[in-house]
């Protein structure tokens, strides 16, 4: 026994012996190779071989140790590509041979051995190249049309390789994870606005209740509508190919009209559809639209319903649409290539602020309902840089059309040179639209966007995407109870993991025993936040379009009414007077979705406690009203007016229009320019709660107006005219419109802002004024539309093709009528939200964290 035991301690000591010695000669293997591979991806780091990964990437595809198509697959490649510094060495083609008496390449097809041949592993233009290198080095890219370039080259090499497609089903890698997300605190105590007054009027002229007449006519025109396009039928034969969009919009419409079958029927429907994925021929994702539209709709049937289907279909969608969001700055990507084998991008270079929050309401209440942070931290992150960005621009908190998603602030050649982009650590090198290696400074903010600084100009105009801004900013500032998204305290805004708790600093403050605990509170319950507020960011914005593009038209009514005109600046600096001098030139246009900005105004006036914003709004409104009148409830999407001079007596006078155009007065001479400057400083907002930042060193921004901007921005000689004194392109066109686009009938601007007005101030004339344009727009659909027998169809008059209905007009226009003539008490601006294409969303003081 005691041999046995003997022997087997010495068969033990052996066995030890040799694993150690495994481990040992294990571990040495593997760090040689690891150090071999870590060596080789630094080198594709500094454009020279791919990645060595065998990870599998999002296209379900592992990245192979052969170099793909473009590099060379010799396997010395380790001894034949090192100089003496150990420094890595293009990889040349076959055909190539080192001299090691010269150092050069030699390409013996090549006669001229001086020149060295191209270096295929830096061919950008090569899709094999810009794929590997693309997990690298982001896309920079101005827009969807070069972006579909983009994609037509990969295309092509996964033709040529004869790759499948990705599946549907598939995990997604990040590029730019989210190390820390940022959490909504677990509950928002409602704080009372300055005057602790509602948003909603408390009382109502005419009760507030319901005018069953008018509902009747309404939910007989919605029924009228659905059948004559069979919504739900036409959604369900393309169940399979398409989503439902008009059906999902049309939900909640559905359910405040009480139309349990038909609701119950398209929830049915839905349920059966995966949202995490679109259609597969949705080659790019238009993730604005589909966030207003499908997510808006989704989730505010939810809010009315409490049926859990629409919510998991909500977070569906949502979860696609957050890949939208994985670029470097963590700005989506607003027509997103989702299949794409070129998945590291930048946002792009020519993107548009209002699109960009698109789903700002929708994510801050999925953030409440499901306790999960990934939502809210998209948003928070949008309106920090927004709000950093408030001066970027020509106007100070005013946003252009147009703008830079990116933030890059390139290196020149000569920066590059001096080696400034290595000692810059915000800096990421970038592949742009050349196909060109970049230097990308990361500024943190939004920039000019690369069209406009190509033409030396921003554009601003009051469309629903700009609008959509500032609405939106009182609208979250209402959805979380009066507290400010920008100036949330660090209990609010503390980095957490997903899925852990966000401890609330601030009341934990107010019970510790311990003073000098509470005093190290007390020092980090703010976190450094952009100065700028949401009331100041709201106000400042708001009076900049009151100051300078509000303006009269001439038109042929005796009332004067108040129009939005676009506009465009040009700056230069002046560094004598350390003055940015900025060209204002009016459009004097009229865009017919600036008549929903009164709702704005309206709404503002009652978040931020600004009284006199609901006169203003209230002026809109009427001008919009009266508009609507000048066309029998047709509005040109998009016409141009003269301005009135004197502002007293705007009425057209047709004969000195005529004499002005024969005498070239529209023929705008570049001498204007130097004529009557007016000077207006950027602090032209006087308004009281507006306190500016006094800073010696802050370049003064000065706005000038030029005696030719009270001019048309159209050039018209005497020729515009015809012998008849009418237009002499389309004499049927009235002669006070100088342009005139398309029209349309249906569309949701004027009763949006009309549904405003009286849910806030509780007069019934706005029922009244409403009546007469609902009257007016069904005559005119009769008109449009009559059939055979005295039938007649409901369509849009801007449709040139089949009478189809578009989606606004069920989620919309027809929604707005029914609540403006449905209970007052019913659906109130204080219990819900009413997002951008008019989805509810509730409001709440807690985070439900609700689990399905």
């Amino acid at each position: 026994m005691i041999i046995l035991k003997r022997n087997l301690r010495g068969i033990i000591r052996k066995i030890q012996s040799v694993l150690l010695l495994v481990v040992t000669i294990s571990l040495l293997f593997y760090y040689t190779f690891q150090n071999e591979i870590n060596m080789l991806n630094s080198y594709a780091e500094n454009e020279y071989v791919p990645s060595i990964n065998t990870v599998i990437s999002s296209d379900n595809t592992a990245d192979s140790l052969v170099n793909p198509p473009g590099f060379n697959n010799n396997k010395n490649h380790n001894n034949q590509n090192e100089n003496i510094n150990g420094l890595p060495r293009p990889f040349g083609d076959k055909n190539k041979i080192h001299d090691s008496s010269s150092d050069n390449p030699i390409n013996n097809n090549n006669p001229n051995n001086n020149i060295p041949p191209k270096d295929p592993s830096k061919d950008l233009s090569d899709p094999a190249v810009l794929k590997v290198k693309n997990k690298y080095f982001p896309l920079l890219l101005p827009n969807i049309s070069v972006a579909f370039d983009f994609e037509t080259k990969a295309q092509k090499l996964n033709n040529e390789a004869h790759l499948a497609p990705p599946p549907q089903a598939q995990a997604v890698r990040e590029n730019h994870p989210v190390l820390y997300e940022v959490s909504l605190p677990s509950s928002f105590n409602i704080l009372e606005n300055e005057n602790e007054n509602l948003i909603q009027a408390t009382y109502f002229e005419d009760g507030g209740k319901q005018q069953i007449d008018m509902l009747a006519d309404i939910k007989a025109i919605f029924l009228k509508s659905w059948n004559q396009e069979n919504i739900y039928a036409r959604a369900k034969s393309r169940l399979e190919v398409d989503w439902p969009i008009t059906l999902i919009e049309s939900l909640d419409t559905l359910f405040i009209l009480d139309n349990q079958e038909e609701f119950v029927k398209a929830v049915d429907l839905i349920g059966e559809i995966n949202f995490s994925i679109p259609p597969e021929h949705y080659k790019v994702a238009d993730i604005a639209d589909m966030s207003r539209r499908v997510l808006g709709g989704l989730l505010s049937s939810y809010e009315l319903s409490q049926n859990t289907i629409l919510l998991e279909k909500a977070k569906q969608l949502a979860s696609f649409l957050l890949r939208a969001f994985d670029t470097p700055n963590r700005m989506p990507i607003l027509h997103f290539f989702w299949q794409s084998t070129l998945k590291n991008r930048f946002p792009y270079q020519n993107s548009n602020l209002g699109q960009l929050n698109s789903m700002s309401l929708e994510f801050t209440r999925l953030a409440q309902l499901t306790g999960q942070s990934k939502y809210f931290d998209a948003i928070y992150r949008i309106y920090k840089i927004m709000a950093d960005s408030s001066k970027e621009f020509d106007i100070d908190y005013l946003f252009p059309i147009n703008i830079d998603a990116t933030g890059c602030q390139l290196f020149s050649s000569e920066e590059i040179s001096l080696g400034d982009h290595v000692r810059d650590s915000q800096v990421m090198k970038s592949i742009n639209e050349d196909l060109k290696f970049v230097q990308c400074h990361q500024t943190g903010k939004f920039k000019i966007g690369k069209d406009d600084k190509l033409d030396g100009k921003e554009t601003f105009s009051m469309d629903r995407d700009t609008i959509s801004i500032y609405d939106t900013l009182a609208k979250l500032r209402h959805l979380l109870n009066n507290h400010d998204l920008l100036q949330l305290s660090e209990s609010s805004l503390k980095a957490s993991q997903p899925g852990e708790e966000t401890i609330n600093v601030k009341e934990d403050s107010k019970t510790s025993d311990n003073n000098e605990d509470e005093k190290e509170l007390e020092k980090t319950k703010k976190i450094k936040q952009p100065w700028v507020t949401s009331k100041q960011l709201f106000v400042s914005a708001l009076e900049s379009v009151r100051e300078l593009m509000f303006y009269t038209p001439m038109t042929p009514l005796y009332d004067n009414l108040t129009f939005i005109s676009s506009l465009d600046t040009r700056s230069w600096f002046i560094p004598t007077t350390n003055e940015m001098s900025i060209d204002v030139s009016p459009h004097y246009d009229m865009n017919i979705e600036s008549c929903s900005l009164a709702s704005t105004f309206a709404f503002g006036s009652k978040v931020f406690n600004i009284s006199e914003y609901i006169k203003i709004a209230e002026n809109l409104t009427i001008s919009c009203i009266k508009y609507n009148s000048l066309f029998s409830g047709i509005l040109p999407k998009h016409s141009y007016y003269d301005p009135c001079l004197d502002g007293s007596s705007c009425m057209f006078d047709s004969v000195s229009k005529i004499n002005n155009i024969k005498q070239g007065y529209y023929l705008r001479n570049e001498m204007d320019s130097s004529d009557s400057v007016i000077k207006v400083s950027q602090n032209l907002n006087k308004h009281p709660i507006l306190e500016k930042e006094n800073d010696n060193n802050m370049i003064t921004k000065v706005l000038n107006f030029k005696s030719h901007s009270k001019k048309s921005i159209l050039q018209m000689p005497p020729g515009f005219i015809n012998e008849n004194g009418e237009w002499s392109d389309n004499p049927e066109q009235p002669l006070w419109i100088n342009q005139l686009d398309s029209s349309l009938l249906l569309s949701p601007y004027t009763i949006q802002s009309i549904f405003y007005m009286y849910r806030i101030t509780g007069e019934k004339k706005w029922r009244s004024l409403g009546k007469s344009l609902f009257n007016m727009i069904i005559a005119r659909l009769q008109k449009e539309g009559e059939g055979a027998k005295q039938t007649w169809v409901i369509k849009e008059v801007d449709n040139n093709g089949p009478a189809i209905i578009p989606s606004y007009w069920f989620s919309q226009t027809l929604k707005y009528y029914l609540l403006l003539f449905g209970n007052g008490l019913d659906y109130t601006l204080d219990k819900y939200v009413f997002t951008t294409n008019g989805h509810l969303i509730k409001r709440t003081n807690t985070i439900q964290g609700t689990t399905i």
